[in-house]
């Protein structure tokens, strides 16, 4: 039932099992601990695990007991316990009890067997969890040369392996020989397993995510659509595998130009369809409203999205707990958003507790412990706390470089944020070195339409206009406006941050004629986008009111400043504090990591494993 959406039933269902089996066996009995374990299991299914965990405690004192610390019986309770553990974000207390407990199954079972080499492969997803990939990959090469020996290359525990595997290789960058692997994992499962097998799904499923991060989102959507249409076929229109490809076909919607609505519209109907067939409180059904709330993110509509996010929190919190991952992850974003809408004060709070959480559960050195100081430190500068911040991001790019290491993506971002604070604290010239570092770096790495290198060019040029550099600038922006359109798309919100840094050096430059052609469109796109009462659509219209009296056309200007009051005195105040000093004069830089980190995302968007 569980597997069918219906977990709720199954645990009312489980729970008088449980007790059925205590009345008639007693509690300790070997029927009712597996019913016990079945329970803890739905709990988990439920993201219940803080529930779970007790049962799982208490059948392991059981089980050693009457057993022995070293009865596989025990090995494997201790094992799904360390597991919840990890997903309740205590990922170093289940790594210490996976190491011990792979190290018992070795003695006691041997290296090959079953069990023990199920208990490697959780132990690397852990090692994963902390950011140890290279560890990880090592143990699951192991395994997977192990795996072929033993059973061969096409038995479905060497097909599993090689997913995991494949993961792996997704979090340390090797995406394309992750695509590689996948493809012939794929071929593999087709032949031995079937088209149509739920298995050969979810290995399609990976190999389509992985598309959509090769920059490939067009292929992933082909792909996913025939296996929308497989997945009705065979598992039924409201299965929950079935509504997890097509929530996950919207995520490649959003990265191909113009149709991030589209993809908005169908994200509704499925959260109306999990809501209905798993519940308000389904972690699906979170996952859903998560996924929703970035879209509505793209489309530059913050506000929607911090009322679902809220949501999120509230239902998190109620059911999870409040130290559970999904529950942290909601806090984070919901800082994130606060801070972007000009609330830093209410994310502060939030986020010092979050920092002060984040380093208990997982340590100070941990990827999702740096994100949020990361936004701790963005909501500090917004407060005007910039030298406070400035210490923060020096910290955090120090410990990236040291575990991360100084290329990965997490790191630049880090390094670009901090040339940004250093130019807010006057320190024009560190931040233009800084940048042109960062973007030399970052184009041998990503390729040349990256959306890490469009940003980071049109933040060098943002930096040289504040040195009063607008030919450089300029040289900077030419042709790089039409990459952003090709990548973004013209109504994307970064597509018209970097229009209107053009215009601003345009303007500079004294090519009005050019500047104006350009606002006209871009006020055009956002009053489409964001709404006319959108405080950037109307920073907007006052920068082409300006615009047209500079170039002496009062008469438009007029008519244009009529409209704007018009639409400005049904503006709530606290938008309204942000449309003076409508930045004539003021490129806006492109944000990095957005509010969603690969740590982030990982925790919501779970690939078969």
């Amino acid at each position: 039932m569980k597997d069918l959406g219906q977990a709720n039933e199954a645990l009312e269902l489980q729970e008088n099992l449980v007790q059925v089996s205590k009345n008639v066996y007693g509690k300790n009995h070997p029927k009712t601990l597996i019913e016990i374990e079945e329970l803890a299991s739905i709990l988990e299914s439920l993201g219940k695990e803080s529930e779970a965990l007790p049962l799982e405690q208490e059948l392991v004192e059981v089980t050693e007991k009457d057993l022995g610390k070293d009865h596989p019986h025990t090995l494997r309770r201790i094992q799904n316990m360390a597991i919840t553990l990890r997903n309740l974000g205590r990922v170093e207390k289940a790594l210490e009890l996976q190491q011990k407990t792979l190290s018992l199954s070795k003695e006691v079972m041997g290296e090959l067997h079953p069990i023990t080499l199920a208990m490697t492969q959780d132990l690397a997803e852990t090692l994963r969890n902390l950011s140890k990939a290279n560890e990880a990959l090592a143990l699951e090469e192991e395994v997977l040369e192990i795996s072929k020996n033993f059973w061969g290359e096409e038995h479905r525990r060497t097909l599993s392996i090689t997913v995991n595997l494949a993961l792996t290789l997704k979090t340390l960058g090797r995406t394309s020989e992750a695509y590689k692997l996948e493809q012939d994992l794929l071929t593999t499962a087709k032949r031995v397993l079937g088209d149509e097998h739920p298995d050969t799904l979810s290995v399609a499923q990976n190999l389509a995510i992985t598309l959509k991060f090769l920059g490939k989102a067009d292929e992933a959507l082909e792909l996913q659509q025939h296996l929308i249409e497989v997945s009705k076929r065979v598992l039924g229109v409201e299965h929950p595998k079935t509504l997890n490809i097509m929530v996950e076909s919207t995520l490649s919607m959003v990265d191909l130009v113009g149709r991030s609505s589209e993809a908005l519209e169908l994200q509704q109907k499925l959260l109306e369809v999990s809501r209905k067939i798993q519940g308000d409180d389904h972690p699906h059904t979170l996952h859903i409203i998560h996924i929703l709330a970035q879209t509505l993110i793209e489309l530059g509509k913050l506000e929607e999205a911090l009322i679902l996010e809220q949501e999120v929190l509230h239902i998190s919190k109620r059911v999870m707990g409040e130290q559970h991952p999904t529950t942290l992850n909601a806090i984070h974003i919901l800082g994130a958003l606060l801070s972007e809408l000009g609330r830093p004060s209410e994310a502060l709070e939030m986020q010092q507790n979050l920092v002060n959480i984040s380093k208990e559960l997982v340590g100070e050195e941990h990827p999702e412990t740096l994100s949020r100081i990361g936004k701790l430190a963005v909501t500090l500068k917004a407060l005007g706390k910039v030298t406070d911040a400035l210490r923060l991001e020096h910290n955090i790019i120090e410990v990236s470089k040291r575990v991360l290491g100084e290329k990965d993506p997490d790191t630049l971002d880090r390094i670009e944020s901090y040339a940004v604070t250093l130019g807010m604290l006057g320190k024009v010239k560190e931040e233009l070195k800084m940048e042109k570092d960062l973007l030399d770096i970052s184009k041998s790495i990503f390729d040349e339409e990256d959306p890490c290198n469009l940003r980071r060019t049109m933040n060098l040029a943002v930096t040289l206009m504040t040195l009063g550099k607008a030919n450089e600038a300029f040289q900077l922006e030419q042709g790089l406006l039409e990459k952003f359109k090709k990548v973004y798309g013209e109504e994307h919100t970064s597509t018209l941050i970097a229009t209107q840094n053009v215009v601003t050096t345009l303007k500079k430059l004294g090519r009005l004629n050019e500047a104006l052609e350009l606002q006209q469109g871009l006020l055009e796109v956002s009053k489409k986008v964001l709404g006319e009462e959108n405080p950037q659509t109307l920073i907007r219209t006052v920068d082409l009111i300006r615009t047209l009296h500079k170039m002496g056309k009062r008469s438009e200007a007029s008519q244009l400043d009529k409209e704007f009051r018009a639409i400005a005195k049904n503006v709530p105040m606290e938008k309204r504090r942000k449309i003076p000093g409508a930045g004539a004069h003021t490129p806006s830089r492109l944000k990095a990591g957005q509010f969603f980190t690969k740590a982030m995302s990982r925790m919501f968007m779970k690939t078969t494993e």
